[in-house]
Formats: structure tokens, C-alpha cells, sequence
């Protein structure tokens, strides 16, 4: 392996926390303004069927901003 390659690897670690989410937040029906779905990539896989990359967008009034 490249040492180069092993230069820019990332490192990450989980680390333990007693905050929450808010889960009154996450069930919010806030409001869509816009919303859209772009394709990047399609491809069919023969007879293994078919790999995507799409990027959904979800823009919502942020309450607590």
C-alpha cells in the first residue's frame, strides 16, 4: 500500500454521550417548500438487476433555527 494512501485515512471513533435527540423534532410535520430526486447514475446489471446513485432534496422551514 501507498504511504501516501495512508496519509489521508481518516480515523474515526464512537464515543459515549448521555445527550438525546428531541424526538418531538424528528416527528414534526413541518412543511415541504421543495423537494426533487437527481438521478447521478444508472446502470443495468445484466440479469443481476440495476445499481443507482440518486440524491434526494428535502428543503423544510427549520423551527428552532
Amino acid at each position: 500500500m501507498d504511504s501516501s494512501a495512508d496519509a489521508s485515512r481518516v480515523e474515526a471513533s464512537w464515543e459515549p454521550t448521555n445527550e438525546g435527540m428531541d424526538r418531538s423534532m424528528l416527528m414534526a410535520r413541518d412543511p415541504i417548500l421543495f423537494w426533487d430526486e437527481v438521478p447521478l447514475y444508472e446502470s443495468e446489471l445484466d440479469d443481476n438487476g440495476v445499481s443507482q446513485l440518486r440524491v434526494k432534496v428535502c428543503v423544510c422551514i427549520c423551527r428552532s433555527c
